[in-house]
């Protein structure tokens, strides 16, 4: 199995971080790949804030006021991304994407996707 990290911000887990920046990280095995990415969108109001920020905007906010996980733990979100995963067979071509209901942090994310592609359930 091999696992390539594309990108990762030290101590910022939330998919919230990752919301357009495309393909996080692929792992492979065989002819098996899974890409992480993050999708959704994000509607959220920052405490000591009046406005309600969108997508990248609310992303760019939290960075500029320097931000961390926990941090969004006292945020307001109307709707927030969530890590995705895309399957692929390489060799068939065929491909599904499979959207968990969980909210993973970052390497929960990894974890899963090194766990699913190893297990020919997920692949039958």
């Amino acid at each position: 199995m091999n696992t390539k990290i594309i990108n990762k911000i030290d101590g910022r887990n939330n998919a919230f971080w990752y919301y357009g920046d495309g393909d996080l990280a692929v792992i492979t095995h065989k002819q098996r790949k899974i890409i992480i990415f993050v999708s959704g969108d994000i509607r959220v109001k920052f405490p000591n804030g009046n406005l309600i920020l969108k997508n990248a905007q609310a992303v760019d906010y939290a960075i500029q006021n320097h931000f961390s996980d926990s941090d969004l733990l006292s945020a307001t979100f109307y709707y927030s991304c969530n890590f995705d995963f895309e399957f692929i067979n390489t060799e068939s071509n065929e491909s599904f994407n499979f959207i968990e209901d969980a909210d993973y942090y970052y390497d929960e994310a990894i974890k899963y996707a090194q766990k699913a592609i190893l297990d020919d359930n997920v692949w039958n």
